[in-house]
């Protein structure tokens, strides 16, 4: 639970201070484009241009009419998204059946043992442990993967934000930056 909670802080963290530290052309363009009758228009293309660097930014939106900022990062990993998703419901799965396999063993042959013969109960008992170890294995397994789709994921797409904010910082005419102190 720490760890999930440490990559999504900082994760959050790299987003933030992305966003945060952007100079006059590097701002971010968020909102909504609609029409007179404030119906979303999807493919709009939105061309600012900042008077003091006299560069060009260029946003398109969404289907939904939003200009997507984090999804043209995350559209290349929907498959590794989704596989994260059914691990996470395998993991959900199995981690409640083994209340239910207990039950089982408990309501099933410890409480009745005497209505079983002894080769019975004793397959029966093997069968329902050998259940309660195999499926927080499964679970298990299933969760660790699912963690480790969730850190390649994580890894490529802030090595992509990363990656994006060098790009640009590096296209940013000197100018910019003469006048500005350290």
């Amino acid at each position: 639970m720490f760890r999930r909670f440490g990559l999504l802080a900082t994760f959050l963290f790299c987003a933030s201070a992305l966003l945060l530290s952007q100079t006059p052309d590097a701002a971010s363009l968020h909102g909504r484009v609609v029409d007179q009758s404030h119906a979303a228009v999807a493919g709009a293309q939105i061309k600012v241009t900042n008077t003091l660097s006299n560069t060009d930014r260029l946003a398109q939106s969404d289907d939904s009419g939003a200009m997507a900022t984090l999804y043209r990062y995350f559209k290349d990993f929907w498959k590794l998204a989704v596989v994260a998703l059914i691990l996470a419901a395998i993991n959900q799965v199995f981690s409640l059946l083994d209340p239910l396999i207990f039950r089982h063993i408990i309501d099933s042959n410890a409480t009745r043992y005497r209505e079983y013969s002894s080769p019975q109960f004793v397959r029966g008992v093997t069968l329902l442990l050998a259940a309660a170890v195999g499926v927080p294995l499964v679970s298990r397994i299933a969760k660790n993967f699912q963690d480790y789709f969730v850190n390649v994921i994580t890894q490529k797409v802030g090595a992509r934000i990363y990656t994006d904010g060098v790009r640009h910082s590096l296209e940013l005419p000197y100018a910019l930056f003469e006048d500005q102190r350290s």
